[in-house]
C-alpha cells in the first residue's frame, strides 16, 4: 500500500510539471486542439504508471522498551538466560559468539549467535500508518464518486421524463450525423425546464435542449446548436468526462485536477467552435447570436444539470467565444504533422514507466580496475556516480612484514580508476606522510569525502583517526576537550554532517576481566565545520553493558539527509541491537531500539531518506537474516525478513531511496553471493551480470537512486590458502527495458517528425 501512495504522489508531481508546460504552451500556440490535447494529457498523467517515485517518511510513535531476559519454561539450564546472570556463576561467561558476514571498516560482530529464546516484544501505535493513508485516500475518492453518480442519475431520470423531439427534428439531426461521420445520433430530448444545451450518457447519447429555448431558435440556428453538439460528439468529449470523474476523485486535493479539468472543458469548447464554422461556412454571425439566446435562457434561471453534461454554453467564456467567433480566428485545424507531435508527445510521457525497471532483466558490468595492485574494495557510490573505496597500489610495505600498501581512491562518475588522478595518497600527505593509507567510508553530494585511518599498533584495543577531505583541504577531526582516543570518521551525509567513533579507557571492576581497562566506543554526530564536543555530540547508548569488561558499546554504521543515524549498541539484555536515531537526537533507548527477527541481537547497516533500514538480525541459532524496515518503524518478523538466497545467512548493507536492498548472503553451496533485493524477491547478482570466467559477485557495498549498485567480486580460481584471492570493484548499471525505453524513442522520433511537417506546411 505504501507503493500506492508513492505512485500517487509521483503522479501529483508529475501532473504539476505538465501542466504548468501546458499552460505555458497554450501561451505559444493558440491552436484549441493542440491546449486540450495537452490538458488531457495532465488528467491521463494522473492515473497511469508513475514516472518517478516519491519517497514517504512516516512518524514513528512511541513503543514500549524491549521485554528481554525472559526464558522458555522448557529451557536447559543457561539457555537463554541474560549475560549478566550467566556472570554470576563461580567461572566467567564466555563472550557470545558472533556471526559477521566480512564487511565493514573492522571486525565488529554484526549480528551474535544466540540460542532460540523469545522474541522481543515491540508495543506502540498500530503498524501500517501507510494503510490509514491510503484508506482514507480511496474512501474519500469513493465519497466523491458516490456523490457524482447520484447526481448524474438523477439527471439521468431527468432526461428520461422529457419529452423527446418531433420526427423531423431526428431526420434533421440524423442528416448533420451521417455528414459528420457519426453512425449513431444522440435522441433529443426538450426539457421545460431552463437548462444548458447538454449532450449526456457515455454508450447510449442523448441530447437534452430546453423546450423553450429551441421553440424560439430560427431553423438555421437549430441547425448550428445541433452541430455544435454533434462535435462533441464526434471527438467523444463524453469519454474525457469519464476520465474527469476518476482524477478527481483521486486528486480532490491537488490543484493540477481542477486546473486541467477547467482547462480542457475551455478548449473543448473552442474546438467545437472552429468545426462549426467550418461545417457552415459564413454564418460565424448566426451562431453567435445562438450562443446568446441561450444564455438568455439561462439568465434568470437556476443551474441543472451536473458538471459532468456536455454544456452549450459556459457563461464564464461567453465573451472570449465570441470574439473568436466574430473575429474569424475560430477557424484552427490541427495538421498532420501536429497530431504526430502530439502522439510523441504523449508517447513520451505516458509510456515510459518509472525512471528505472523495478526488477532489472540484467546489468551492464564496469570494472573499475585498480591502483596497480591485486585487490580494489569499493565502498560507497557519490551522487554522480563517482566511487570511493580503497586499492592495492602494487607496493609493499617492509615496515610490516611486506603487507601491501593500500591507498583510497575516489573516481570521476561512470570511470574507471586512473591511478594518477583518483590516488587519495597525495592529498593525505598534507598532514603527513603517515596517513597515506586512510580509507574513505563516505562521500556526500559535496564531494566531501570522511575518512578513516587505523593505527598499526599491538594493542588490545585499536586506534583510529577520522578525516574531512573537502576537495582540496584535508582536515583532521578533533575532540573539544581530550579524549583517550582521537575521533574516527564512519560517513558523511549531504549536509556535511559527520557520524563516526570515539574511546574513552574504562577501568574493569570485575576481577576475573581482562587485565588492561576496558575501551567504552561512543558514537557522536557534529557538523564538519566544527570540532566534535563529547557532551553535545555524544548519541548515547540503548543502555547495556559489556559485561567482561563493564562498558557501554555503540557502534554507528550510516546518516541520512535528515541526521538519522543508524548502527548497533548493547541493549540492557547485554546484546547488541539495531537502532535507528531521530533526525538530529540522540538515541532513546524507549523508541530507537528496532528489535531482531526473533533472535537475541540485530545491526544496522544503512537508511534511506524516508527512514528505512536495513541490516542483519539473528532469527535464533546461529542464523542470521537480512531484514528492510518500514520507514520509520521497528523491525517486523513477520514483514521484514528478506530471507536468504538458499544458504543460513544473509546481510543487507545499503539501501536507495526506492527501497532497493543490496548485500551478501550465502547459497546453498555455502559460499557468498551479492544479491539485490527488489519487488519482494531476492536475486542473486550473479545470475543477472556476465564477467569474466571464474569471477564471482560475493558482496553488493551500495546501491544508488539510479539502481546502480557498487559490487565485490573475487576470483573464484584461488586455491592459495597463504594468499588473499584477487577483488575486483564493479559497477553493475541495470539495463532498461527495450519495451518502455522503445516506446519513448518512438514517441521522440514522432515529435520531431510532427514539428518538422508543421514547419514545411508554414
Amino acid at each position: 500500500m505504501e507503493g500506492f501512495l508513492q505512485a500517487v504522489m509521483g503522479n501529483a508531481v508529475a501532473a504539476s510539471i505538465l501542466a504548468l508546460a501546458a499552460a505555458a504552451a497554450g501561451r505559444v500556440d493558440r491552436r484549441p486542439q493542440v491546449a486540450h490535447w495537452l490538458w488531457v494529457l495532465v488528467l491521463l498523467k494522473l492515473l497511469t504508471p508513475p514516472l518517478f517515485v516519491v519517497p514517504l517518511s512516516w512518524p514513528e510513535g512511541e513503543r514500549r522498551p524491549a521485554a528481554s531476559g525472559a526464558a522458555r519454561p522448557d529451557a536447559k539450564p543457561g539457555e537463554g538466560a541474560r549475560p549478566e546472570d550467566q556472570a554470576q556463576g563461580a567461572s566467567p561467561a564466555p563472550a557470545p559468539a558472533s556471526v559477521t558476514m566480512g564487511v565493514g571498516p573492522r571486525a565488529v560482530p554484526a549480528v551474535p549467535a544466540s540460542e532460540d529464546v523469545p522474541r522481543r516484544i515491540v508495543a506502540g501505535v498500530p503498524r501500517g500508518l501507510e494503510w490509514y493513508a491510503a484508506i482514507a485516500c480511496l474512501g474519500v475518492a469513493a465519497t466523491i464518486w458516490l456523490r457524482i453518480g447520484s447526481r448524474c442519475l438523477r439527471f439521468g431520470r431527468l432526461i428520461d421524463a422529457c419529452e423527446a423531439a418531433g420526427p423531423d427534428v431526428h431526420a434533421a439531426i440524423a442528416a448533420l450525423a451521417r455528414g459528420m461521420g457519426i453512425r449513431r445520433p444522440p435522441v433529443v430530448r426538450l426539457c421545460p425546464a431552463a437548462i444548458s444545451p447538454s449532450l449526456w450518457g457515455v454508450v447510449t447519447m442523448r441530447l437534452v435542449v430546453p423546450a423553450a429555448l429551441w421553440e424560439g431558435l430560427e431553423p438555421e440556428r437549430r441547425e448550428l446548436l445541433l452541430l455544435h453538439e454533434l462535435a462533441h460528439l464526434k471527438r467523444r468529449d463524453h469519454w474525457v468526462r469519464v476520465l474527469e470523474v476518476l482524477a478527481i476523485g483521486l486528486y480532490w486535493w491537488h490543484p493540477a485536477a481542477w486546473w486541467a479539468r477547467r482547462a480542457v472543458r475551455e478548449a473543448e469548447e473552442y474546438c467545437c467552435d472552429d468545426v462549426v464554422l467550418r461545417m457552415a461556412s459564413g454564418r460565424g454571425k448566426a451562431y453567435a447570436h445562438t450562443l446568446l439566446d441561450a444564455i438568455d435562457s439561462l439568465a434568470e434561471a437556476p443551474r441543472l444539470g451536473p458538471q459532468e453534461a456536455i454544456g452549450f454554453v459556459e457563461e464564464s467564456q461567453l465573451r472570449r467565444r465570441l470574439v473568436r467567433i466574430l473575429g474569424g480566428s475560430g477557424t484552427f485545424r490541427l495538421s498532420r504533422g501536429g497530431s504526430m507531435a502530439l502522439a510523441g508527445i504523449t508517447a513520451a510521457a505516458l509510456g515510459s514507466g518509472p525512471h528505472l525497471p523495478p526488477s532489472p532483466r540484467c546489468y551492464r558490468a564496469l570494472d573499475l580496475g585498480s591502483l596497480g595492485g591485486r585487490r580494489t574494495e569499493g565502498i560507497k557510490f557519490g551522487a554522480s556516480g563517482e566511487v570511493v573505496g580503497t586499492s592495492e597500489t602494487g607496493e609493499v610495505d617492509p615496515r610490516m612484514e611486506s603487507m601491501p600498501i593500500v591507498h583510497g581512491f575516489r573516481t570521476s562518475p561512470g570511470q574507471p580508476i586512473d591511478p594518477r588522478t583518483d590516488d587519495l595518497a597525495p592529498r593525505m600527505l598534507a598532514q603527513g606522510p603517515r596517513w597515506v593509507t586512510a580509507r574513505p567510508n563516505g562521500i556526500n553530494a559535496r564531494g566531501q569525502i570522511a575518512l578513516s585511518f587505523e593505527e598499526p599498533v599491538h594493542a588490545p584495543h585499536s586506534h583510529y583517526h577520522g578525516f574531512l577531505l573537502d576537495g582540496e583541504r584535508l582536515v583532521k577531526l578533533a575532540w573539544t576537550e581530550a579524549q583517550d582516543e582521537q575521533p574516527d570518521a564512519i560517513g558523511i551525509n549531504d549536509r556535511g554532517q559527520i557520524v563516526g567513533m570515539g574511546g574513552r579507557l574504562r577501568p574493569s571492576p570485575q576481577p576475573w576481566s581482562q587485565p588492561s581497562p576496558g575501551m567504552e566506543r561512543f558514537a557522536f554526530r557534529a557538523p564538519s565545520g566544527r570540532a566534535i564536543d563529547p557532551a553535545r555530540d555524544d548519541l548515547g547508548h540503548l543502555g547495556g553493558r559489556d559485561l567482561s569488561r563493564d562498558v557501554l558499546q555503540t557502534m554507528p554504521w550510516a546518516i541520512n539527509a535528515s541526521g538519522q543515524v543508524v548502527g548497533n549498541s548493547l541493549a540492557p539484555d547485554g546484546w547488541p541491537h539495531a537502532f535507528r536515531t531521530g533526525p538530529d537526537r540522540p538515541i532513546d533507548p524507549e523508541t530507537d531500539d528496532l528489535g531482531t527477527l526473533g533472535g537475541n541481537a540485530s545491526d544496522a547497516r544503512g537508511i534511506n531518506d524516508a527512514g528505512q533500514v536495513v541490516g542483519s538480525a539473528s532469527i535464533g541459532g546461529v542464523e542470521t537474516h537480512a531484514f528492510r524496515t518500514g520507514p520509520n518503524r521497528p523491525i517486523d518478523p513477520a514483514t521484514d525478513d528478506l530471507g536468504t538466497l538458499g544458504g543460513y545467512s544473509s546481510a543487507a548493507l545499503a539501501i536507495n531511496n526506492r527501497g532497493d536492498v543490496v548485500g551478501t548472503s550465502f547459497a546453498e553451496d555455502w559460499k557468498p553471493r551479492a544479491f539485490v533485493y527488489s519487488s519482494g524477491t531476492m536475486i542473486d547478482l550473479n545470475r543477472r551480470t556476465s564477467l569474466e570466467v571464474g569471477w564471482v559477485l560475493t558482496e553488493a557495498r551500495d546501491i544508488n537512486d539510479r539502481g546502480q549498485i557498487l559490487a565485490i567480486a573475487e576470483d573464484g580460481r584461488h586455491d592459495d590458502p597463504t594468499v588473499l584471492p584477487r577483488l575486483r570493484t564493479y559497477v553493475l548499471t541495470p539495463v532498461p527495458d527495450p519495451v518502455p525505453m522503445g516506446v519513448v524513442g518512438l514517441g521522440m522520433v514522432l515529435t520531431a517528425s510532427g514539428i518538422g511537417l508543421s514547419r514545411i506546411k508554414k
